[in-house]
């Protein structure tokens, strides 16, 4: 008797310990990612910022209303949809936002625009295909409650978290192709932390999904707070390792390759003809700062050189080029 009354209180209190936790990490790195973005990014208008932006915001509004349905904050049951609605557009937020993120520095790498058109339109599809039916699925299931709408919830959400763990690995996979393409004979380095990076990532999907398909929904909404948080930072690094080697290979040879970011073909760039390329630092130079031989979180916590991706990449990755 003992034993039932203390696995049933510490159940909760386990599970609320973990809740609070969870959502402290993601919502904290959250607002480190977009504090570093507003104050290191030069301009707002690309596609990677507002899709960075995005995500952040998307992850954070998605944990208050999971806080706010877990602890009953919402007060009277009749005001259970102000808890729904958050959770429901933060998710959208978080998911696609985070998709987009990834899918805009595809064009960084040279990746052929037919393939960006293919992507593009999976995360389109994932959108409509997954996002609508599962808000539907949602909304019925808190705010009917009958067993039909609960079943279809659990059924759809599973579904849903499967494709979207399937869209990233398909983008991450490809930028792992074409940035070996692009850097493998002319930096390992790049290639192979973007690789330990991608491999981090998708180890984070996968055991999203796993916690899905046990049915820990106790544990798994708030877990995808701080794993997209985390996935978030990560893209910073990967952001970092990109723009100093972009600039090194912009600056440092007479007439380097590299890739013009408005029609996604290589073409010859020098530094003379390059008036948008500022405040240089050599790509051997960069390895005192962190590039080469540092560990993977000081390259995330690192100055970023104030983003120069309004310098060369910016033309890359503006709305008008999806």
């Amino acid at each position: 008797m003992t034993n039932n009354v203390t696995t049933t209180v510490a159940t909760p209190m386990a599970q609320n310990y973990f809740q609070v936790g969870a959502t402290s990490i993601g919502v904290f790195n959250c607002l480190e990612v977009i504090f570093i973005a507003l104050t290191t990014f030069k301009t707002y208008d690309s596609l990677y910022f507002r899709s960075l932006m995005v995500a952040a915001v998307g992850t954070i509004i998605f944990a208050l209303g999971f806080v706010s349905l877990f602890f009953d904050l919402y007060g009277d049951p009749k005001n259970l949809w102000q808890a729904v609605t958050p959770c429901t557009f933060g998710w959208w937020g978080m998911v696609t936002g985070f998709s987009m993120t990834m899918y805009s520095r595809l064009k960084l790498i040279s990746v052929p625009r037919a393939i960006q058109g293919y992507i593009f339109g999976m995360i389109v599809f994932n959108f409509f295909a997954c996002h609508v039916p599962t808000t539907l699925f949602t909304f019925g299931s808190r705010l009917i409650g009958t067993e039909s709408w609960i079943i279809g919830y659990d059924v759809i959400e599973k579904i849903q978290m499967t494709f979207f763990c399937v869209q990233e690995v398909v983008i991450g996979i490809t930028y792992l192709v074409y940035i070996r393409r692009k850097f493998d004979n002319e930096n390992l380095d790049l290639v192979k932390h973007s690789v330990v990076v991608n491999i981090i990532v998708v180890t984070l999907d996968v055991s999203m999904v796993v916690v899905e398909y046990i049915g820990l929904f106790g544990y798994q909404n708030l877990l995808k707070v701080a794993i997209y948080s985390i996935k978030l930072k990560f893209e910073f690094y990967l952001l970092n390792l990109l723009n100093d080697r972009l600039k090194a290979v912009s600056c440092t040879q007479p007439f380097a390759f590299t890739a013009d970011m408005t029609t996604g073909i290589t073409q010859r760039l020098t530094p003379d003809s390059s008036p948008k390329i500022k405040d240089f630092k050599s790509f051997a130079g960069s390895n005192q700062t962190g590039m080469g031989s540092s560990p993977v979180m000081e390259a995330i916590h690192r100055p970023s050189q104030a983003f120069t991706l309004t310098d060369i990449e910016m033309d890359g990755i503006k709305e008008n080029d999806m």
